[in-house]
């Protein structure tokens, strides 16, 4: 009855508002101060849950005026507190459950209220280091210091740190990946806490250990270690500058060319090349780390490898004076006639990633040149050039999307063309809809003609790309293309190919992920599309049945009505 009273108090104070559960604190705590006292190691861990739980409600973070609720004396509480969980604290032979649930009780005590605490965090650090020295409590005495230095006062961590940097950073040669990880983070907010100073041999031993993670076999070790490194250089770049080059520079530069290389761990590597080249270190010079990225080419390189390698070369070159920038996209553009069809594809890209985030209009010649690889016998440059005008038309909408409508209503007899620049549409209208800040509503009177006009093909693949344009607009602005595509439907009840089109348009909707307005809007008129599925044509109803499929398998509750109802 007691563990299960403390479990219920636990989540309690763990659920509840805390302005709730504040009033039986005083009632509550003498009575879990003593369990913890007591010989029960099951009641004695979850007591220690219970203070924890009870410390976050005394004084909790309010993030509508990011600072402490005040509102409530928990001072006087403190110290009890303090008393009961630091005799678990400090005991050697005790339970391993309760040696853990007491670093994470002081940890969550020093995290909440160690402003009120500062004569007491010397020798609860002191301890902390001792923990780490065994095995069995290492990650969870990390885990206790990672919450005291991502707290929100002001609390000094500088001795830890220097005295701690060394040892920490042997942590990453370990076997054990979780305790990589959760060191990788510790030091990270170590490293950013406003009280702790870097030197030069702390920055050193860290980049060191950190830099031998930086490899595309385990992304999210890479994807941290990137981050500490970009902590290293934001608290002190001229201390840490020297360490970071001399250690992790060249991983900077092989990561940039790996073809497995994605999400956050690619996301973090853009930012810190980005950073070096704002630290005004030598070594960093835009010159040499645009040399290093851009002239030499990976041997047989993927297409992906080049999309990776394209992002950080603008990444660097974006952040540039604009007379620099300039002449750096005059370069790179040079490149796109080469005969070496990897390096064109690179030019193509890295023109296409830098051009989405600034206006490329002045380079006047820049449309034909990108237009012309259409005609290359290289697949992936044909690609990649529609991928370049995709997104150099985000950077100069009122310049470049009229040149590729007025191309795609030219080209009607020149299938192969058409589908190219219909995939450059594609990639200018995902970048709206991936960007919610940006909107697309302007431009859609001059797109709907053109996808009108091209949504009964003869071609299929130019229907499917049509479809897709649909349907990530769709996403966009339900309200004002839905109505287009209910309309098509019941205009072109006859034409088989139009109906496919119209399918896969919502299919490609539907395999997004929807805002609330767009779920409904969709949800709303689904009814309406389902009769594709009775349909005489098989290709109509081979369309409508993938839709259904791509329904059920990434927005389920849109369609998981009707399929009931049809089954039944």
């Amino acid at each position: 009855m007691k563990l299960d009273t403390l479990q219920f108090l636990r989540l309690s104070f763990t659920h509840h508002n805390p302005i709730v559960v504040q009033p039986s604190i005083a009632r509550l705590l003498p009575h879990i101060t003593k369990i913890v006292g007591e010989d029960w190691y099951k009641a004695i861990a979850e007591a220690l849950r219970v203070l924890s739980a009870i410390i976050v409600a005394m004084r909790p973070w309010d993030e509508e005026v990011n600072a402490f609720d005040e509102s409530f004396d928990y001072k006087v509480f403190l110290a009890p507190i303090h008393k009961a969980i630091l005799l678990r604290l400090e005991t050697m032979d005790i339970d391993f459950e309760i040696k853990e649930c007491a670093i994470r009780a002081i940890g969550t005590l020093l995290s909440q209220a160690g402003d009120h605490l500062t004569t007491q965090l010397p020798s609860v650090l002191g301890l902390f280091q001792k923990r780490l020295e065994n095995e069995t409590t290492r990650t969870v005495t990390l885990k206790a210091i990672s919450s005291i230095a991502s707290s929100h006062l002001p609390l000094n961590l500088a001795d830890f740190l220097a005295t701690s940097a060394e040892d920490l950073s042997n942590y990453l040669r370990q076997y054990n990946r979780t305790l990589k990880q959760q060191t990788l983070l510790t030091l990270e907010g170590l490293v950013s806490h406003s009280s702790t100073v870097l030197n030069e041999s702390i920055s050193a031993v860290i980049a060191k250990e950190s830099s031998a993670l930086l490899v595309d076999t385990d992304l999210h070790l890479c994807h941290l270690s990137l981050k500490l490194l970009q902590s290293l250089l934001k608290k002190n770049a001229q201390v840490s500058a020297d360490a970071v080059h001399t250690f992790a520079y060249n991983k900077f530069i092989q990561l940039s060319k790996s073809s497995v290389l994605q999400g956050n761990a690619l996301s973090s590597l853009l930012v810190i090349l980005q950073t070096i080249i704002q630290t005004g270190y030598p070594k960093f010079a835009f010159d040499i780390v645009f040399r290093d990225l851009y002239q030499e080419l990976p041997a047989h390189a993927s297409r992906q490898s080049l999309s990776n390698l394209s992002k950080a070369i603008a990444g660097i070159s974006v952040s540039l004076p604009s007379q620099i920038f300039h002449q750096t996209v005059a370069t790179v553009s040079k490149d796109i006639r080469s005969d070496d069809d990897t390096r064109s594809q690179l030019a193509l890209l890295a023109i296409g990633e830098a051009g989405q985030r600034i206006d490329l209009s002045n380079h006047g010649d820049l449309k034909d040149l990108i237009l012309s690889c259409f005609d290359r016998a290289n697949e992936d440059v044909k690609f990649a050039a529609a991928y370049a005008l995709g997104h150099i038309a985000v950077g100069g909408m009122n310049t470049f999307l009229p040149l590729v409508l007025q191309s795609i209503h030219n080209s009607s007899h020149q299938t192969r063309q058409q589908y190219l620049l219909l995939m450059s549409l594609k990639e200018t209208i995902t970048i709206f809809a991936n960007n919610h800040q940006l909107s697309f509503d302007n431009y859609l009177s001059s797109i709907l003609p053109i996808l009108l006009e091209q949504n009964k093909s003869e071609e299929e693949s130019i229907r499917n790309m049509v479809g897709e344009c649909f349907g990530i607009l769709t996403t966009i602005s339900p309200q004002q293309i839905i109505p287009v595509l209910l309309n098509l439907f019941q205009s072109e009840r006859e034409n088989k190919l139009s109906l496919r089109t119209i399918a896969n348009a919502f299919k490609s909707a539907l395999a997004r992920h929807l805002t609330p307005s767009a779920s409904q809007s969709i949800h709303d008129v689904i009814e309406s599309i389902l009769p594709l599925l009775r349909d005489d044509d098989l290709d109509v109803k081979k369309a409508a049945i993938l839709m259904i499929n791509t329904a059920a398998h990434h927005n389920p509750l849109i369609v998981h009505h009707y399929i009931i109802q049809y089954v039944n």
